[in-house]
């Protein structure tokens, strides 16, 4: 890199047109000269917020877990051009893809274990084998499983879906303590979106719609999200 050799600053009172002259004169000489390096800005470690996602893409429950996984990568992708990351971090996901494998389950654990603040994981079977890490290494995950021999005792491990109507429940109750009535000027609405099955529906029974009703929560109806079975490898590596 050269250096452009400059004229010494005159000692002395400047007056504000003599300041202003030889500031944009120097400026004008370090743009033609290249005297300044080009400077890339890098996002470091400390500039990062490392998530994981550990479950099964392509054998036994790829189907459920494909969609879920594009579906954080695109919430994250969001987060970060919209509301300037995480705590102004760039959210970074790692993935792995365990095949409902035990033994895959525990490689991908490890990889993930420590380096991450935040993962989401499926897998009923490896989410109970996993556990005792699970909160024995604090690793923090939202899991599709709601095994009791998952989700407790209570640590580290949250389910991420009301499975049963009871645990719908409970989410209503949540939402009406916490809603800002005055503020909003309305009463809360309440969507739900989710696979067209048995399983995606389980969370809605005469009951819970009653109760939904009696708590003055308005239910505005249901969006079916149909199954894709899909490879990730593509819009994950895009």
């Amino acid at each position: 890199m050269s250096f452009t050799k400059f004229k010494r600053i005159p000692e002395g009172n400047w007056s504000r047109r003599d300041f202003l002259k030889f500031t944009l004169t120097s400026a004008a000489v370090l743009s033609s000269t290249s005297l300044l390096p080009k400077i890339t800005v890098k996002t470091s470690a400390a500039d990062m917020v490392q998530l994981g996602f550990l479950g099964d893409l392509t054998k036994a429950i790829g189907f459920f877990n494909s969609p879920r996984l594009i579906g954080l990568r695109y919430a994250y992708e969001y987060i970060e051009a919209n509301e300037k990351g995480i705590a102004g971090r760039k959210p970074v996901l790692t993935w792995y893809d365990h095949k409902s494998d035990p033994t895959e389950a525990v490689s991908g654990f490890s990889l993930l274990s420590g380096k991450t603040m935040l993962n989401s994981s499926c897998g009923t079977g490896e989410q109970q084998l996993l556990k005792p890490r699970y909160e024995a290494e604090k690793f923090t995950t939202f899991t599709c499983s709601s095994s009791p021999g998952v989700v407790y005792p209570l640590g580290h491990v949250f389910a991420t879906t009301p499975y049963f109507p009871n645990q719908f429940g409970f989410f209503i109750d949540w939402l009406v303590d916490n809603w800002d009535w005055k503020g909003m000027g309305r009463a809360p609405k309440v969507v739900s979106m989710s696979y067209p099955s048995a399983y995606g529906k389980s969370h809605l029974t005469n009951e819970s719609k009653a109760y939904m009703k009696e708590k003055k929560v308005e239910f505005a109806g249901e969006i079916d999200i149909p199954f894709a079975i899909i490879d990730p490898t593509t819009p994950l590596t895009k």
